[in-house]
């Protein structure tokens, strides 16, 4: 088996290699593009691994890349036939979060030639493309794998490329989607526009039925003036809570179903949708929370969970944490947060930190909590599990709080 050298090209943006392999504009969405230059495409086997990969979409995603492609048969003097797997390995937990995305997978030869006489450079300069595949994949499990046939022809160099992107797979979803062209003409210009929104000095002329097709808060109040007075008021909605930024960005999510800038202003956009209940934009916000976890975020984002009662977030903030538990136990803010967040369904797990890793103010906190809800503690399966793998800590809560 020959081990190739790889080299990874990221392209923000569908660029030349995969137009020239083929693919339609119609599909201009971010791919992260990998390429390798395989000077052995006759040999047995070649494999190769790629770590650390991270999609250039938002929000970002870290996966690795196994590929092996076997020499199958010849086909005729040109052309022989390789047996090729590709696997894409997820470095997180989030199969179960994102059900409804799936995974775009393209892949193209670059040959020289037939008439080259200097590989590499015909390689460089004009090279010939063949399209070898292109799959589609919901992603149910942390990988997917896909296994193929494909005919190349013969050539001393071969530059093989992976276009990689994430797309949204809404299935049968009954959700109304304003995004066609003349509804992005409308929030530009405020044709026809029938309500205005007034953020802090500045105006948006905006269209009811838009609004109310996303929002139920403001179907609410365009249908109901007099519980919303300020809905009469020149017909005009005040807001003056809100940076007119993010309500600008509300608005380009309304009008077409996108989040441009939901990077950089995340939790701003998060509470705006969950203010005016705006669901999808609302997922697409804890998504990136999820996808974007981090040591030096995880505990705002659990607060945050708390706060608007998250539980899924919530969830995978906690296993977030597990995972780097060793470094996070050391952090002092980590611990503040265990004290303050102690609550019936993590009671097990913090007692278990504490057993490992010595956290002995936080046990204290524990045990006081302990104290005043034994009783629904006593029904709690993940407590009670506490008995069998640290007795001796059990022991001695049982001691504090009979005493």
């Amino acid at each position: 088996m020959t081990q190739v050298p790889v080299r990874q090209l990221i392209r923000d943006s569908m660029t030349e290699p995969c137009n020239s392999a083929g693919l339609s504009e119609s599909s201009s969405k971010p791919y992260t593009w990998l390429v390798y230059d395989d000077e052995s495409v006759n040999d047995a086997c070649v494999a190769f691994a790629l770590p650390g990969i991270a999609l250039r979409q938002e929000p970002s995603e870290s996966l690795e890349l196994e590929y092996t492609s076997r020499y199958y048969c010849d086909v005729d003097d040109e052309h022989h036939l390789n047996k090729y797997s590709l696997r894409l390995v997820f470095r997180n937990n989030l199969h179960e979060l994102t059900r409804d995305y799936g995974y775009e997978v393209v892949g193209s030869a670059l040959l020289p030639p037939r008439d080259a006489t200097d590989d590499e450079a015909a390689v460089t300069e004009r090279p010939y493309h063949q399209l070898l595949f292109a799959h589609r994949r919901r992603r149910l499990a942390a990988s997917i794998e896909i296994k193929e046939i494909f005919s190349v022809r013969r050539s001393r160099l071969l530059h093989l490329c992976f276009g990689i992107r994430r797309f949204r797979d809404r299935g049968d979803q009954d959700v109304e989607e304003p995004s066609e062209p003349h509804a992005v003409m409308l929030l530009r210009t405020g044709l026809y526009s029938d309500v205005k929104l007034k953020v802090n000095g500045r105006v948006f002329p905006v269209h009811k039925h838009l609004l109310s097709s996303r929002s139920p808060v403001f179907r609410a109040m365009f249908g109901h003036g007099e519980v919303f007075p300020e809905n009469r008021a020149n017909g005009c909605v005040v807001i003056d809570d809100l940076d007119p930024e993010v309500v600008e960005q509300l608005l380009v999510h309304v009008y077409t179903g996108e989040a441009p800038k939901l990077a950089s202003m995340s939790r701003q956009l998060f509470e705006a949708a969950h203010r005016y209940e705006i669901a999808e934009l609302r997922r697409a916000c804890e998504e990136f929370f999820v996808f974007g976890l981090s040591r030096d975020n995880v505990i705002e984002i659990l607060d945050m969970a708390g706060l608007y009662e998250l539980k899924e977030l919530r969830q995978r903030a906690l296993e977030f944490v597990r995972t780097h538990e060793t470094e996070m136990t050391t952090e002092q803010s980590f611990r503040s947060f265990l004290c303050r967040d102690l609550r019936i369904d993590g009671v097990a797990d913090t007692l278990r930190m504490c057993a490992k890793y010595g956290m002995e103010e936080v046990k204290a906190k524990v045990m006081e909590f302990v104290k005043e809800h034994s009783r629904e503690l006593a029904e709690s399966e993940g407590f009670l599990g506490l008995f069998r793998t640290h007795p001796d800590l059990m022991r001695e809560i049982f001691v504090y709080v009979h005493r």
